[in-house]
């Protein structure tokens, strides 16, 4: 079937953008190996990348591959499209324990890096099994109401095959919405206290290295999850705003059709900003740490600091850490 030139543009967006949400994706997930996040958070954005990794592979498949190819793929196409709606709404929720461990991480900086790996580990990986689970649920109510509106009307209507589904969506679009607009919120005011915490009330003289290296990292690890949560938060709300809407005939046809094309190029491109966020991020932090260190070689004698790069740092042994700690986490607030 030949495809209308806003149909093709809306195809030829998607497929750029889901393949670089793959592909970055995978480079940001090799990125994690290194240390520069704490364990739990690592945790967390892996499995995030994974969903993101999930959903969009699933969409390059069904709308840029089996719908082109010369066979009768829908039962295929149909259990494609289920999981890709299953892993867009568990990214939607990952960000509950994403919020978590960023309070546990706020509220008790003294005993952050006491606090058990292996059971915040097991509480991620069962958080998101079970939500896998719920959301392939979930997924199946939503793609019968996606493939049953009738658009042939002035109105977007929903067929009576999928009309008992419709009081169920409204209900869990709205808790989607709400839970990322109060996470975004969260984490604003997480970002706020952290960044007030470090520069009032951090004493130099009575906190350990390791403490004040994690207050900091409580202040750069804020400013870089803002962005990712607003484009995570302004995407779903906005997707869960469409099809609440349009399941209560809110919208004409000829307006229903333009979102079906403008949905899912936006969750690509959602998809493929998120990793892009934290790699550039990572590499600007990196750039302007390196270049607020003044290392000197004069000395025969250094201490030996370990960078966010990984090499190890030559400091003249008559500047003490604390100078060069204010150096190093300056550039992150």
């Amino acid at each position: 079937m030949m495809l209308t030139w806003k149909a093709g543009l809306s195809e030829a967006i998607q497929f750029i953008f889901n393949v670089g949400a793959v592909f970055f994706n995978l480079i940001f997930l090799n990125m994690l190996r290194r240390e520069y996040f704490h364990l739990n958070m690592r945790i967390i954005l892996a499995l995030n990348s994974f969903s993101l990794i999930v959903a969009q592979f699933s969409a390059l498949l069904s709308d840029n591959i089996i719908d082109h190819l010369p066979y009768d793929m829908r039962e295929l196409k149909s259990v494609i499209d289920v999981l890709r709606d299953a892993a867009l709404n568990v990214n939607t929720f990952m960000v509950i324990p994403l919020v978590g461990e960023r309070i546990v991480a706020s509220f008790s900086s003294r005993k952050y890096e006491q606090v058990g790996r292996s059971w915040y580990m097991a509480y991620a990986l069962s958080f998101v099994l079970v939500s896998w689970i719920l959301n392939l649920l979930a997924a199946f109510y939503t793609e019968d109401i996606l493939t049953n509106f009738d658009l042939s009307g002035p109105v977007a209507k929903l067929r009576s095959e999928a009309e008992g589904n419709k009081y169920w969506l409204v209900v869990y679009y709205a808790a989607g919405g709400a839970i990322n607009i109060i996470s975004f919120l969260i984490f604003v005011a997480l970002y706020k206290y952290n960044q007030y915490y470090y520069n009032t009330g951090v004493d130099i003289t009575h906190h350990s290295l390791s403490l004040r290296y994690q207050l900091a990292e409580n202040v750069r690890t804020g400013k870089q999850l803002m962005p990712v949560a607003l484009l995570t938060s302004v995407t779903q709300t906005f997707y869960g705003f469409v099809l609440t809407g349009a399941v209560w005939s809110a919208f004409t046809s000829h307006f229903m059709e333009a979102m079906l094309l403008i949905i899912p190029p936006t969750c690509a491109v959602t998809a493929t900003l998120t990793p892009l966020v934290y790699i550039w991020f990572h590499n600007t932090m990196r750039r302007s740490i390196l270049n607020a260190l003044q290392i000197e070689h004069s000395h025969a004698t250094h201490w030996q600091v370990e960078g966010l790069n990984g090499k190890n740092l030559l400091v003249e042994k008559n500047e003490t850490p604390t100078v060069h700690f204010q150096m190093l986490t300056k550039s992150w607030l």
